[in-house]
Protein backbone atom coordinates (compact mmCIF):
# COMPACT_ATOMS: atom_id res chain seq x y z
CA UNK A 1 0.00 0.00 0.00
CA UNK A 2 1.43 3.57 -0.06
CA UNK A 3 2.18 5.62 2.32
CA UNK A 4 -0.13 8.15 3.49
CA UNK A 5 -0.03 11.67 1.99
CA UNK A 6 2.07 14.07 4.84
CA UNK A 7 -0.23 16.18 6.97
CA UNK A 8 -0.61 19.87 5.43
CA UNK A 9 2.21 21.95 6.57
CA UNK A 10 0.68 24.11 9.83
CA UNK A 11 -0.33 27.44 9.07
CA UNK A 12 2.75 30.06 9.93
CA UNK A 13 1.65 32.29 13.17
CA UNK A 14 2.41 35.00 10.77
CA UNK A 15 0.14 34.03 8.71
CA UNK A 16 -2.84 32.68 11.08
CA UNK A 17 -3.29 36.17 13.39
CA UNK A 18 -4.14 38.66 10.56
CA UNK A 19 -6.82 36.12 9.56
CA UNK A 20 -8.21 36.17 12.78
CA UNK A 21 -7.95 39.99 13.12
CA UNK A 22 -9.81 40.33 9.91
CA UNK A 23 -12.33 38.05 10.89
CA UNK A 24 -12.86 40.14 13.85
CA UNK A 25 -13.10 43.73 12.26
CA UNK A 26 -14.63 42.48 8.82
CA UNK A 27 -17.48 40.36 10.45
CA UNK A 28 -17.99 39.59 14.06
CA UNK A 29 -17.34 43.29 15.61
CA UNK A 30 -20.13 44.62 12.72
CA UNK A 31 -22.85 42.07 13.50
CA UNK A 32 -22.04 43.03 17.51
CA UNK A 33 -22.33 46.77 16.73
CA UNK A 34 -25.39 46.33 14.57
CA UNK A 35 -27.11 44.53 17.13
CA UNK A 36 -26.35 47.63 19.76
CA UNK A 37 -28.11 50.12 17.16
CA UNK A 38 -31.14 48.02 17.69
CA UNK A 39 -31.70 48.17 21.59
CA UNK A 40 -33.07 50.96 22.96
CA UNK A 41 -30.95 53.22 24.56
CA UNK A 42 -32.32 53.48 28.66
CA UNK A 43 -31.90 57.12 30.28
CA UNK A 44 -29.24 57.48 32.19
CA UNK A 45 -27.97 60.22 35.34
CA UNK A 46 -26.68 62.70 32.81
CA UNK A 47 -29.82 62.27 30.63
CA UNK A 48 -31.98 62.60 33.91
CA UNK A 49 -29.68 65.88 34.89
CA UNK A 50 -30.05 67.26 31.43
CA UNK A 51 -34.25 66.73 30.87
CA UNK A 52 -36.90 69.07 31.79
CA UNK A 53 -40.63 68.32 31.67
CA UNK A 54 -43.17 71.21 30.15
CA UNK A 55 -46.57 70.93 32.11
CA UNK A 56 -49.21 72.90 29.66
CA UNK A 57 -52.81 72.84 31.15
CA UNK A 58 -55.66 74.29 28.45
CA UNK A 59 -58.94 74.93 30.27
CA UNK A 60 -61.93 73.26 27.72
CA UNK A 61 -64.15 75.61 26.44
CA UNK A 62 -66.91 73.33 24.81
CA UNK A 63 -68.81 76.88 23.51
CA UNK A 64 -65.67 78.62 22.00
CA UNK A 65 -65.15 76.93 18.46
CA UNK A 66 -68.17 75.53 16.97
CA UNK A 67 -65.51 73.14 15.06
CA UNK A 68 -64.43 71.37 18.35
CA UNK A 69 -68.07 71.25 20.36
CA UNK A 70 -66.94 68.44 22.55
CA UNK A 71 -64.41 65.97 23.48
CA UNK A 72 -65.57 63.40 20.95
CA UNK A 73 -64.48 66.21 18.49
CA UNK A 74 -61.44 66.92 19.67
CA UNK A 75 -60.42 63.10 19.69
CA UNK A 76 -61.32 63.22 16.23
CA UNK A 77 -59.21 66.09 15.97
CA UNK A 78 -56.56 64.45 17.56
CA UNK A 79 -56.46 60.88 16.20
CA UNK A 80 -58.21 60.74 12.95
CA UNK A 81 -57.29 63.97 12.26
CA UNK A 82 -53.58 63.07 12.71
CA UNK A 83 -52.83 66.75 14.06
CA UNK A 84 -50.39 65.39 16.87
CA UNK A 85 -47.53 64.58 14.37
CA UNK A 86 -46.78 67.89 14.28
CA UNK A 87 -44.74 67.59 17.12
CA UNK A 88 -43.18 64.27 16.11
CA UNK A 89 -40.51 66.32 14.40
CA UNK A 90 -39.82 69.13 17.27
CA UNK A 91 -35.86 69.32 17.76
CA UNK A 92 -34.82 67.79 21.31
CA UNK A 93 -38.40 66.39 22.14
CA UNK A 94 -38.78 62.47 24.00
CA UNK A 95 -42.06 62.49 24.62
CA UNK A 96 -45.31 64.29 24.40
CA UNK A 97 -48.30 63.21 25.73
CA UNK A 98 -52.04 64.19 24.78
CA UNK A 99 -54.08 64.19 28.33
CA UNK A 100 -57.20 64.50 29.36
CA UNK A 101 -58.59 64.77 33.23
CA UNK A 102 -62.43 64.52 33.32
CA UNK A 103 -62.46 65.80 36.56
CA UNK A 104 -61.24 69.44 35.82
CA UNK A 105 -62.20 69.38 32.04
CA UNK A 106 -59.01 70.30 31.24
CA UNK A 107 -56.91 69.03 28.27
CA UNK A 108 -52.87 68.36 29.12
CA UNK A 109 -49.21 68.28 27.65
CA UNK A 110 -46.77 66.67 29.16
CA UNK A 111 -43.64 67.08 27.35
CA UNK A 112 -40.18 65.59 27.83
CA UNK A 113 -37.65 67.29 26.33
CA UNK A 114 -33.72 66.30 26.30
CA UNK A 115 -32.56 69.84 27.22
CA UNK A 116 -33.84 72.97 28.89
CA UNK A 117 -32.40 74.46 25.19
CA UNK A 118 -34.66 72.39 23.54
CA UNK A 119 -37.88 73.71 25.77
CA UNK A 120 -37.06 76.85 25.45
CA UNK A 121 -36.33 76.81 21.69
CA UNK A 122 -40.00 75.27 21.43
CA UNK A 123 -41.68 77.94 23.44
CA UNK A 124 -40.43 80.27 21.12
CA UNK A 125 -41.62 78.84 18.15
CA UNK A 126 -44.98 79.51 16.25
CA UNK A 127 -46.40 76.05 17.06
CA UNK A 128 -46.36 76.39 20.62
CA UNK A 129 -47.61 80.05 20.36
CA UNK A 130 -50.32 78.56 18.23
CA UNK A 131 -52.35 77.48 21.51
CA UNK A 132 -53.25 80.45 22.24
CA UNK A 133 -55.52 81.00 19.21
CA UNK A 134 -57.23 77.58 19.92
CA UNK A 135 -60.82 78.84 20.73
CA UNK A 136 -61.75 75.49 22.22
CA UNK A 137 -59.91 76.33 24.98
CA UNK A 138 -61.00 79.07 27.69
CA UNK A 139 -57.07 79.03 29.42
CA UNK A 140 -53.08 78.35 28.43
CA UNK A 141 -50.97 77.76 31.30
CA UNK A 142 -47.18 76.62 31.21
CA UNK A 143 -45.07 75.05 33.61
CA UNK A 144 -41.12 74.03 33.59
CA UNK A 145 -40.12 71.38 35.53
CA UNK A 146 -36.94 70.48 36.06
CA UNK A 147 -36.29 66.57 36.30
CA UNK A 148 -34.01 65.32 39.37
CA UNK A 149 -31.43 62.84 38.92
CA UNK A 150 -32.18 59.58 39.99
CA UNK A 151 -35.30 59.50 37.58
CA UNK A 152 -33.35 57.32 34.99
CA UNK A 153 -34.15 54.60 37.60
CA UNK A 154 -38.09 54.84 37.28
CA UNK A 155 -38.41 55.49 33.03
CA UNK A 156 -38.57 53.57 30.27
CA UNK A 157 -40.26 50.14 32.38
CA UNK A 158 -41.54 47.36 30.37
CA UNK A 159 -42.65 47.34 27.32
CA UNK A 160 -45.54 48.39 24.74
CA UNK A 161 -47.85 46.05 23.00
CA UNK A 162 -45.55 46.28 20.10
CA UNK A 163 -42.86 44.67 21.95
CA UNK A 164 -40.14 45.48 23.73
CA UNK A 165 -37.64 48.78 22.82
CA UNK A 166 -40.13 49.53 20.19
CA UNK A 167 -42.42 52.70 19.85
CA UNK A 168 -46.34 52.49 21.11
CA UNK A 169 -49.41 51.94 18.82
CA UNK A 170 -52.42 53.19 18.55
CA UNK A 171 -53.93 50.32 20.66
CA UNK A 172 -51.24 51.76 23.83
CA UNK A 173 -53.70 54.84 23.68
CA UNK A 174 -56.90 54.11 22.32
CA UNK A 175 -58.85 53.62 26.33
CA UNK A 176 -55.65 52.30 27.32
CA UNK A 177 -53.02 54.12 28.85
CA UNK A 178 -53.72 56.63 31.91
CA UNK A 179 -51.76 59.16 33.41
CA UNK A 180 -51.03 60.53 37.06
CA UNK A 181 -49.81 64.07 38.32
CA UNK A 182 -48.81 64.35 41.52
CA UNK A 183 -48.24 67.64 43.15
CA UNK A 184 -46.81 67.99 46.40
CA UNK A 185 -45.46 71.42 47.66
CA UNK A 186 -42.50 71.44 49.18
CA UNK A 187 -42.30 72.86 53.50
CA UNK A 188 -38.59 72.70 53.72
CA UNK A 189 -39.34 73.93 57.73
CA UNK A 190 -41.23 70.73 58.56
CA UNK A 191 -38.90 67.84 58.21
CA UNK A 192 -35.68 69.27 59.66
CA UNK A 193 -33.87 66.08 57.62
CA UNK A 194 -34.78 67.79 54.15
CA UNK A 195 -34.31 71.55 55.14
CA UNK A 196 -33.43 72.71 51.42
CA UNK A 197 -33.61 72.02 48.11
CA UNK A 198 -30.26 70.26 47.72
CA UNK A 199 -31.33 67.82 50.24
CA UNK A 200 -34.75 67.12 48.35
CA UNK A 201 -32.43 65.87 45.70
CA UNK A 202 -30.14 63.88 47.65
CA UNK A 203 -32.55 61.32 48.45
CA UNK A 204 -33.95 61.25 44.22
CA UNK A 205 -30.40 60.69 43.57
CA UNK A 206 -29.20 57.11 42.69
CA UNK A 207 -25.83 56.92 44.74
CA UNK A 208 -24.54 54.94 47.40
CA UNK A 209 -25.44 57.35 50.33
CA UNK A 210 -28.02 56.57 53.09
CA UNK A 211 -31.42 57.42 52.06
CA UNK A 212 -30.51 57.66 47.83
CA UNK A 213 -32.02 55.80 45.53
CA UNK A 214 -35.37 56.70 45.82
CA UNK A 215 -36.80 56.10 42.52
CA UNK A 216 -35.89 52.67 42.59
CA UNK A 217 -38.88 52.13 44.63
CA UNK A 218 -41.14 52.20 42.00
CA UNK A 219 -39.11 50.28 39.52
CA UNK A 220 -41.13 47.10 40.28
CA UNK A 221 -44.64 49.05 40.54
CA UNK A 222 -47.21 46.66 38.13
CA UNK A 223 -48.53 48.67 34.93
CA UNK A 224 -45.94 51.40 35.49
CA UNK A 225 -44.21 52.32 32.33
CA UNK A 226 -42.91 55.44 33.71
CA UNK A 227 -42.62 58.17 36.92
CA UNK A 228 -40.32 61.47 36.11
CA UNK A 229 -39.54 63.06 39.62
CA UNK A 230 -39.09 66.78 38.98
CA UNK A 231 -38.94 70.17 40.79
CA UNK A 232 -39.63 73.33 39.52
CA UNK A 233 -37.16 75.99 39.30
CA UNK A 234 -37.89 77.92 42.81
CA UNK A 235 -37.77 74.14 44.57
CA UNK A 236 -41.51 74.88 45.52
CA UNK A 237 -43.15 72.18 43.93
CA UNK A 238 -42.28 68.69 43.42
CA UNK A 239 -44.18 66.35 40.86
CA UNK A 240 -44.38 63.07 40.09
CA UNK A 241 -45.81 62.13 36.50
CA UNK A 242 -46.48 58.52 36.30
CA UNK A 243 -47.64 56.93 32.99
CA UNK A 244 -49.37 53.38 33.90
CA UNK A 245 -49.93 50.96 30.72
CA UNK A 246 -53.83 50.79 31.80
CA UNK A 247 -56.47 52.04 34.48
CA UNK A 248 -56.40 49.44 36.73
CA UNK A 249 -52.69 49.13 37.56
CA UNK A 250 -53.02 53.02 38.65
CA UNK A 251 -55.80 52.60 40.37
CA UNK A 252 -54.65 49.64 42.15
CA UNK A 253 -50.94 51.98 43.05
CA UNK A 254 -53.46 54.74 44.10
CA UNK A 255 -54.58 52.35 46.89
CA UNK A 256 -51.08 50.89 47.56
CA UNK A 257 -48.91 51.53 50.83
CA UNK A 258 -45.92 53.16 48.40
CA UNK A 259 -48.45 55.64 47.11
CA UNK A 260 -49.93 56.27 50.51
CA UNK A 261 -46.91 57.11 51.87
CA UNK A 262 -46.39 60.40 50.67
CA UNK A 263 -49.01 61.54 53.26
CA UNK A 264 -46.53 60.91 56.09
CA UNK A 265 -43.60 62.83 54.48
CA UNK A 266 -43.53 66.28 56.91
CA UNK A 267 -41.48 68.09 54.15
CA UNK A 268 -44.33 68.49 51.92
CA UNK A 269 -47.15 70.62 53.07
CA UNK A 270 -49.77 69.82 50.14
CA UNK A 271 -50.69 66.60 48.13
CA UNK A 272 -52.99 67.03 45.42
CA UNK A 273 -53.25 64.38 42.33
CA UNK A 274 -55.10 64.35 39.17
CA UNK A 275 -55.58 61.13 37.03
CA UNK A 276 -55.79 61.98 33.18
CA UNK A 277 -57.05 59.47 29.80
CA UNK A 278 -53.65 59.24 27.25
CA UNK A 279 -55.71 60.39 24.42
CA UNK A 280 -55.33 58.30 20.97
CA UNK A 281 -53.20 59.74 18.56
CA UNK A 282 -50.05 60.01 21.10
CA UNK A 283 -48.23 57.11 19.47
CA UNK A 284 -47.01 59.67 17.01
CA UNK A 285 -45.42 62.12 19.56
CA UNK A 286 -44.31 59.08 22.23
CA UNK A 287 -40.94 57.94 22.83
CA UNK A 288 -39.26 60.04 19.74
CA UNK A 289 -35.75 58.71 19.12
CA UNK A 290 -33.49 57.50 21.61
CA UNK A 291 -31.90 58.75 24.74
CA UNK A 292 -28.60 60.34 24.47
CA UNK A 293 -27.12 57.88 26.50
CA UNK A 294 -24.02 60.20 27.51
CA UNK A 295 -21.99 58.24 30.38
Amino acid sequence: APPPPPPPPEEPASTLIPTIVSVLVFWILPMIVFKLKLMPTKPTSKDSVNAYVLYVKLKCDWKGNPDVPDLAALRNMLDGGGVTGMWAAVPGLRSKYFTYCEETDTVTGVYLFLTKAALEAYKSSDLFKAHLTFKHFSSVKAEVHDVMDGTQCSMDLGAWSTGAGARPARADFDNKAYMLHVRLTCDYKGNPDIPNEAAMRYGIIDGPGPNQGFPKMWAMVPGLRSKIFTLTEDASLCSGFYTFFDKASLDAYIESDLFKMHATFKHFSKIEYTVHEVLAGSERSVDLGEWPGAA
